[in-house]
């Protein structure tokens, strides 16, 4: 999946009461491994911290991102 914001907020769990412990830019992909959802009913994603650039992310047991954030490759390109 693809970044389709010019600042994508990455969270250490999947909810906004989570630290944020990266921003990636518009574009980046990601691999997703699996969906949550928080108590305000939105989706997020947990993803893949081996594909992440290690400058933008900081150390962190999990790494989600809200499912609205992310686009599928094939409509990205």
């Amino acid at each position: 999946m693809h970044v389709v914001v010019a600042a994508c907020k990455v969270r250490a769990g999947a909810g906004h009461e989570f630290d944020i412990v990266g921003v990636l830019p518009q574009g980046e992909t990601v691999t997703v491994l699996g969906i949550a959802e928080d108590d305000e009913h939105y989706t997020w994603y947990k993803i893949d911290p081996r594909r992440l650039p290690e400058d933008k992310i900081i150390d962190s047991e999990e790494y989600y991102i809200r499912s609205d954030l992310l686009v599928m490759d094939s409509v990205y390109d």
